[in-house]
């Protein structure tokens, strides 16, 4: 997914609730919001904070406006209400953009505000503010954005997270198929049959070039492992014994990142071996 893909679809529809101690007249801002192709704003107006928080717990808006003007109504709407508001409003779980117009404010609550993500305009023009559109939209925009990051983010823990459980039952998979075998040859205690360290390493370096190829085969280099292997009498389990350690451990450097291809790749991997294995050892037989 491309940074274009989580563009946000900004329709010309708005729904604002505009947290205001007097009801504004309309006129203003939706004629702003106009010339920004929003022709269908719903606003719902509230005068108190603890009106908007009781509003907030019943629908779901675009943005929350906030318009106060302290020379006018020093009593109404003081910014320290307003940091309670954003407070409540963040911790109950609403991510809604806020903007606040205010003629003037502390630079602590400035501080504080910005912690809430609130946008602020500081004008003495109330709703009439020539900043207070491109604001909101800018901030509805970015809302956006941000919702589908976290969107995406979600769903790419999701995937890697059903990719790691995929990996590691295919890899559980493997490993029974080796303990079927197991019980099906012989009971009691299984001996250590482990490989040594220099096949180990060379089959871990044909596996990760193999793997980086992404196409391709190996032919060549797997005939002389399989001579090696059928010289030193390594049976077709050890062989899927050390395929599958070493497939771990790859998986496990890349985690989620290219798991599928990995297993894909290792499996065309250990099938040619085993193949070449087979081979060797009936000419061997016929010899």
């Amino acid at each position: 997914m491309t940074a274009a893909d989580i563009q946000p679809n900004f329709s010309d529809s708005l729904r604002l609730l505009c947290v205001s101690p007097t009801e504004p007249s309309w006129i203003g801002i939706t004629v702003q919001l106009g010339k920004e192709r929003i022709s269908e704003p719903h606003y719902r107006w509230a005068s108190t904070v603890q009106e908007a928080l009781t509003i907030l717990r019943r629908e779901i808006f675009d943005a929350i406006l906030m318009v106060t003007d302290l020379e006018q109504q020093p009593e109404q709407l003081q910014p320290s209400i307003i940091h309670q508001f954003l407070d409540a409003m963040r911790t109950s779980g609403h991510d809604e953009p806020a903007v606040l117009v205010i003629d003037s404010l502390e630079d602590s609550l400035w501080t504080e505000l910005c912690q809430l993500e609130c946008d602020i305009i500081i004008s003495h023009r109330s709703w009439n503010a020539p900043a207070l559109v491109p604001s909101l939209i800018r901030s509805v925009r970015r809302n956006e954005i941000h919702r589908s990051k976290r969107h995406m983010e979600t769903q790419t823990r999701k995937h890697e997270h059903r990719t790691h459980s995929e990996t590691q039952q295919i890899i559980k998979h493997l490993e029974s198929i080796i303990i079927d075998r197991q019980l099906f040859e012989r009971t009691g205690e299984e001996p250590d049959s482990s490989l040594p360290e220099n096949l180990q390493s060379l089959y871990a370096h044909l596996l990760r070039t193999f793997c980086m190829m992404g196409e391709g085969t190996l032919t060549t280099e797997l005939a002389q492992l399989a001579e090696i292997l059928n010289t030193a009498n390594v049976t077709a389990t050890d062989a899927l014994k050390m395929h599958i350690t070493q497939t771990r451990s790859l998986v496990e450097k890349l985690k989620s990142k290219s798991a599928r291809h990995v297993l894909v790749r290792a499996d065309l991997l250990i099938i040619e071996l085993l193949v070449h294995l087979g081979d060797g050892f009936h000419a061997h037989l016929k010899a």
